[in-house]
């Protein structure tokens, strides 16, 4: 018995075979439409998908009785068949010198003839086969090897495919746990942004939208939820000096003078009454030419920390303290 040639790039052929984790998984209709047709346009009792790991072939799919759905690469008749570019056949293996005293010719399955083409995958590894055995000597007609050359085209492109299935449905997966985290991620920042009585907003400077996060409104007697809107619609909530401070802070900051945006002013709270709010920002992201895209602010409400008229109190938020000495 002569055991079948390792090639050199045997360890790319291998690691290309188990990407497709097909090893030890369950029988697939998909594949064993191939076997049954195998045997069908060869006239063989047996047909296989055979699949040839470093040490070992396993039966992926199978037609007909067989006597294990394992056995050593060094016996195996696939082994030889991978280093082939086409059709691999043995007439007699009963008198052939690589294969007359294999165990599966000499007991077991009695392979007498066997004929398997490789399973070449787009960038050239051979990870098994599809082949047909007989009890007695063969020779298949050349129609036969050429259908069984096009079946085994189309046991790749379904092993391709069900490859494609298999990482659409991993990459899914993953968006649903970044997705579920994410939410996770977000309910907890809301919790904290709320025990710091923050509410969060982002301005889009392109489009000119804000968008106030979903602590924002109970802030400011104003509904919970997430709303975009245009900045200039802000106008309508704040006195004419907070407009021009804004716009005066807003351009500091796009156009780098400043680090940091903060104002402090008056505003309608959602109940028609004046509330003062404090807010703060910063630059949160540049497009390619260095320009301003989004900035990232948060607000206050330090209605209670003002004194009388309107004069602000003794117990200033501690952010504003932070930006008067910076």
């Amino acid at each position: 018995m002569s055991p079948p040639r390792i090639p050199e790039d045997d360890a790319a052929r291998v690691r290309r075979l188990r990407a497709l984790e097909l090893m030890d998984t369950p029988p697939e209709p998909s594949l064993d439409v191939f076997t049954r047709l195998a045997a069908d346009v060869a006239g063989h009792p047996i047909a296989m998908v055979c699949l040839i790991d470093q040490d070992r072939q396993w039966v992926k799919s199978a037609f007909g009785t067989l006597a294990a759905v394992q056995s050593s690469r060094d016996q195996s008749f696939c082994g030889h068949a991978i280093l082939s570019s086409g059709v691999f056949e043995v007439a007699d293996a009963r008198i052939d010198p690589r294969f007359r005293d294999n165990p599966s010719v000499t007991g077991g399955l009695e392979v007498v003839h066997y004929a398997g083409v490789p399973l070449c995958m787009p960038d050239g590894e051979q990870v098994g086969t599809l082949c047909v055995v007989d009890h007695q000597p063969r020779t298949l007609y050349p129609h036969q090897r050429r259908l069984l050359a096009g079946l085994a085209a189309g046991v790749v492109q379904t092993l391709l495919v069900r490859e494609q299935a298999l990482l659409a449905q991993r990459e899914a997966e993953q968006r649903a746990s970044l997705e579920h985290d994410l939410r996770r991620a977000q309910m907890r920042l809301e919790l904290a942004l709320e025990a710091t009585a923050l509410g969060l907003w982002e301005y889009d400077v392109p489009t000119g939208v804000v968008r106030l996060f979903d602590t924002w409104g109970p802030l400011f007697s104003y509904p919970r939820g997430a709303r975009e809107l245009p900045v200039r619609a802000l106008g309508d909530l704040v006195p004419g000096y907070a407009c021009a401070l804004w716009e005066r802070e807003l351009q500091a900051l796009v156009a780098g003078r400043s680090d940091r945006l903060f104002v402090e002013h008056e505003m309608v709270d959602g109940s028609g009454r004046t509330a003062w709010v404090a807010s703060e920002a910063r630059v949160c992201e540049r497009d390619g030419q260095g320009q301003v895209r989004r900035i990232l602010g948060s607000s206050r409400n330090v209605t209670e920390n003002r004194g009388p008229h309107g004069r602000p109190g003794a117990a200033l938020p501690q952010a504003r303290r932070q930006a008067q000495a910076t």
